[in-house]
């Protein structure tokens, strides 16, 4: 959270017009006021393969670089902050406040942050650009009750688990596409989502399936796409290069009048990376190419269209298990090979939003796609390959019944679902196959609010589903401010659903893994309880929230030693979950914010063992400081990941877990506009080059540096 730092005034002009029509018409896309990071508050899956035996590794949820250019570069851009005239500059400005954000992702209506009783996170466009995080995943590991975990180097398959449940009990959208992957486990692998092309980030915790469906038994991630003001138009280059022979570049290409905006960015990430085999040297990289567009116009005062379309190639280089047989004496351990696995994905959705009787009325509808292909090739021959497609289609209405000091809120709603999977492997007719599935929903929700006092929420959703029972999810929330002293007081109760995906139900890999058909939807539900509280006229802010919740009917894959076949199965019984997530924003000085954020997580299965990949402990510490009248920036982040426990599959050891250590990994960002059209800008990631793994016998990158420039052309 930096309130007072960012390098482009034109930033500044893009939110002071979003803020307007947030106020001024419901948009399709509701951006809120600046905040850094506003707090109001296993199953394992890997792609399977024939050959990339890593998948039972993912399946098993029981089962140097110098540092002499960069350090001249921050060097510079410090001394240039603490010139006196540059700090008279910066001094001079007004100071600002913790301001609020409006939620999107809480509720199937608009609502400021502070009539939300769920715990939510976000990080704004200047977050995105101060921290210059290139992927999404290391973002969000700064965010309370959010465990990430990487498999080696950039690249690697990255899940992350919200309050101790599962990768794929995290909901991700992109601009309301829901794009888990119906291929993949119905888990989205975050490895290659850059923050390129995205304004905001929306972190929803605790089940949300009478809102969002299911997979949201975690919560729900919610990635919002950025749109110039009217009248504004921009073309800019962004190059960078570094270590590891790491390079990005990128075009954004943005247009506004008073009734149309649009934004187009295309983007390139390739790094040689290091090796993923803690034993071997052969490095492992990714290629990555995205192209993003969004467009929204105002075809009348009372209507408006929006379209997003999304496209993204990847290439992963892998390293995998050995588990050859007879073993040999890297039996269980990452060892070099000539694996690779290419991701496709293509996300679209269409939209109209139309608003009668002074906005009391609200009408929505939607179509939405998500189409996704994973080819496994190994020593440059496709081994395996599988395909997934989702076609939603969405309508609901929002009557507003607001009179005098009471606010009354009425939604209804219908979703549509319709889901393919096909799935095909070289050599081995018995794993090609098409299957289908699909889901209608009704939605309801209602909102109760007395002034900005207290506000309470209610909401319901029941699934008709085509291959699994009929379930209906509930949801309530509430948050009250009792008086005037900068207390609020805020709670929910949720309940979620995970159906379980295609490739668990019908996946084959030969002499490996086999699908269970008669396997149930996963079921949750959490509640929690909040106070945040604020200090020195909103400069300070303090959130603590207790959680838990309670799940059933877990799937987990069983590892049969005798077969080494691998399958899923449900496990009779509840196992449960709690925590603590605190959150602290402050404003130290005019130019100088602080976040921090501290999760307890205890998390264990049906036999009171700590659940795998997920840290009792996590912290995270962020520092934004602007200097020289907002021209440039410096930004540090702490990120504290403690002991964890993991899956080992050593067959001549007698233990099946492994316990992995704890790390801090250290990140500096700077940045500096030498001009009004040319920004330069510097990272390094793992300061001290910490040495740390976070899968079991996946090896993470060390030290690594990234610096290069932004040019505006126009």
């Amino acid at each position: 959270m930096h309130l007072c730092s960012h390098c482009h005034d034109a930033a500044r002009r893009r939110r002071e017009g979003r803020e307007e029509r947030v106020k001024n018409r419901s948009p399709l896309r509701k951006s809120g006021d600046r905040l850094g990071i506003a707090d109001h508050t296993a199953r394992g899956l890997a792609a399977p393969g024939i050959i990339n035996m890593t998948s039972l590794y993912f399946f098993g949820r029981k089962l140097r670089q110098p540092l002499s250019a960069c350090s001249v570069f921050f060097t510079s851009v410090l001394l240039i902050g603490i010139h006196p005239d540059a700090q008279a500059a910066s001094d001079s400005q007004a100071t600002p406040k913790v301001t609020e954000d409006v939620i999107v992702t809480a509720s199937r209506q608009l609502l400021p942050a502070s009539r939300v009783g769920s715990s939510t996170t976000q990080f704004n466009e200047d977050d995105l650009s101060d921290r210059q995080t290139p992927f999404i995943s290391d973002v969000l590991r700064e965010a309370p009750g959010i465990a990430v975990n990487r498999s080696g180097p950039v690249g690697g398959l990255t899940q992350v688990r919200m309050r101790g449940a599962e990768g794929n009990h995290t909901l991700v959208l992109i601009d309301g596409i829901e794009v888990n992957d119906p291929a993949f486990g119905s888990e989205f692998n975050f490895a290659p989502l850059q923050t390129k092309s995205f304004e905001r980030i929306e972190i929803l915790r605790g089940p949300q399936s009478a809102l969002w469906g299911s997979d949201a038994i975690g919560g729900v991630i919610s990635l919002h796409s950025a749109l110039p003001d009217p009248d504004e138009s921009t073309l800019s280059l962004d190059l960078r290069g570094g270590s590891q022979d790491t390079s990005e570049a990128s075009a954004m290409a943005e247009w506004g009048t008073e009734r149309v905006r649009t934004a187009v960015n295309i983007s390139r990430y390739r790094t040689a990376g290091v090796s993923a085999s803690e034993i071997d040297p052969e490095r492992d990289g990714i290629s990555t190419r995205t192209a993003h567009g969004v467009i929204e116009a105002d075809l009348h005062e009372s209507l408006t269209a929006r379209m997003v379309l999304r496209q993204s190639h990847s290439r992963v280089e892998d390293d995998t298990q050995d588990f050859a047989f007879p073993s040999t004496p890297t039996q269980g351990l990452v060892i070099d090979s000539r694996n690779e696995t290419d991701f496709y994905q293509r996300y679209g959705r269409a939209e109209l939003r139309h608003t009668a009787f002074d906005d009391r009325l609200q009408q929505h509808l939607a179509f939405g796609w998500t189409d996704t292909a994973n080819h496994f090739i190994d020593a440059g021959r496709t081994t395996a390959a599988n395909a997934g497609n989702r076609r939603t289609f969405d309508y609901d209405a929002t009557v507003d019944f607001t009179t005098g000091r009471f606010s009354h809120a009425l939604t209804f709603g219908a979703h549509q679902e319709q889901l393919s999977f096909r799935n095909r492997a070289a050599g081995f007719t018995a794993a090609n196959q098409n299957r289908e599935d699909e889901q209608t929903s009704g939605i309801f929700e209602y909102t109760f609010g007395i002034e900005e006092s207290l506000w309470l929420g209610l909401s319901a959703r029941h699934d008709w589903n085509d291959r699994f029972e009929d379930a209906t999810t509930l949801r309530t929330t509430v948050s009250w401010q009792p008086d005037t002293t900068g207390t609020r007081i805020h709670g929910s109760y949720g309940e979620g659903i995970a159906n379980p995906g295609f490739f668990e139900l019908f996946g084959f890999i030969p002499l490996s893994f086999a699908g269970n058909d008669q396997l149930k939807p996963e079921e949750s539900n959490g509640f929690d309880l909040g106070v945040e509280q604020t200090f020195l006229d909103g400069r300070v802010l303090i959130d603590v929230t207790a959680f838990t919740a309670r799940f059933k009917d877990e799937i987990t894959t069983v590892f049969d030693f005798t077969t080494f076949v691998s399958s899923p199965v449900n496990l009779d019984g509840v196992s449960k979950r709690r925590g603590i997530e605190l959150t602290t924003r402050a404003q130290l000085r005019d130019n100088l914010d602080l976040t921090a954020s501290y999760t307890f997580t205890h998390a264990r299965d049906l036999d009171d063992e700590p659940e795998v990949r997920r840290p009792r402990h996590s912290a995270s510490l962020n520092l934004a400081s602007g200097f020289a009248g907002e021209r440039g920036n410096v930004n540090a982040t702490v990120i504290y990941n403690g002991r964890q426990q993991d899956t080992e599959f050593i067959f001549s050891t007698p233990e099946n877990r492994v316990t992995l250590d704890g790390y801090v990994l250290v990140n500096l960002a700077a940045s500096f506009r030498f001009h009004p059209r040319l920004t330069a800008h510097a990272r390094i990631d793992n300061l001290f080059d910490e040495d740390y793994s976070e899968v079991f016998g996946f090896r993470s990158p060390g030290r690594s540096v990234l610096a290069g420039v932004t040019v505006d052309l126009f």
